[in-house]
C-alpha cells in the first residue's frame, strides 16, 4: 500500500477525493476548497513548525536553566560538574 503525505494510504485518498467531489457537486462545501493532497500537506507543514518551535523553545529553557546553576567561581570540589554543564551548554 502507498502511502501519501501525513500517513494517509493511496485508496483512502481516493476516497476522501471522492467525497470532496461529491460535496462540491451538492453544494455541501464550498467549490474553491483545497483538493485532500494540499489539505494534508498544510496541515503537515503547520504541524511540523510547532514540533520545530516547542523543541527550539526547550532547548532554549534548558540553556538558561543551565547557566541559571553556573556558578562563577571554580572549586576543586565541583570543577568537573561544572565542566559538563559547559560542555552540555555548547552542545545544545
Amino acid at each position: 500500500m502507498q502511502q501519501v503525505p501525513g500517513g494517509v494510504l493511496h485508496v483512502d485518498r481516493q476516497c476522501l477525493e471522492a467525497v470532496l467531489r461529491r460535496g462540491k457537486r451538492s453544494g455541501l462545501c464550498s467549490s474553491d476548497l483545497p483538493a485532500i493532497a494540499e489539505l494534508v500537506n498544510c496541515a503537515d507543514d503547520v504541524l511540523f513548525n510547532k514540533v520545530l518551535d516547542t523543541f527550539c523553545t526547550i532547548r532554549c529553557q534548558m540553556k538558561q536553566s543551565l547557566l541559571m546553576h553556573l556558578d562563577a567561581d571554580l572549586t576543586i570540589e565541583n570543577w568537573s560538574i561544572k565542566l559538563v554543564v559547559l560542555l552540555n551548554l555548547v552542545l545544545l
